[in-house]
């Protein structure tokens, strides 16, 4: 199922992670005015993927040979957890000629990394960075989303 995230450029839902059913997007979570410490926890419930198209304030980006780009193909996350918060984070390459493969890999990646977070303690973000790097050796481009994500909560 296709969703739009309410921002100013169109976002489809690629895909969302869930300890419980998936719920509908709700919206930004309040802020904290009060510092969090790693002795609280904040179990990451849900985790959803966004393919965002953002297009270029300039119009187009060009590279030699003719080759150009007027939409960055994104990728959005919204963490959730079981306290009420959630945290964005986001990875956009430089258009598709300079890696191809890069949107689709950061998707992919996330699709076989985000189930293992579910459960984990978003706002220990050393140790979540630690499990990630054990479960996905490399693709820094993949983790990095989800350590903003967090960061954000």
């Amino acid at each position: 199922m296709w969703s739009r995230l309410h921002l100013p450029f169109h976002c489809n839902r690629v895909s969302h992670v869930s300890a419980r059913h998936c719920l509908s997007y709700s919206g930004i979570a309040p802020l904290s005015t009060t510092s969090k410490t790693l002795d609280e926890e904040h179990r990451i419930t849900k985790i959803s993927v966004y393919q965002c198209d953002l297009p270029l304030k300039e119009g187009t980006y060009s590279w030699s040979s003719g080759k150009f780009v007027s939409v960055f193909d994104s990728t959005v996350i919204a963490i959730e957890t079981d306290t009420g918060y959630t945290g964005y984070g986001e990875v956009t390459p430089l258009g598709p000629f300079y890696l191809p493969s890069y949107a689709l890999g950061v998707r992919s990646g996330l699709q076989q990394l985000c189930p293992d977070l579910i459960g984990m303690n978003a706002i220990n973000i050393s140790q979540l960075n630690h499990f990630m790097d054990l479960a996905l050796k490399g693709h820094p481009y993949i983790k990095s989303p989800i350590d903003m994500a967090c960061w954000d909560i």
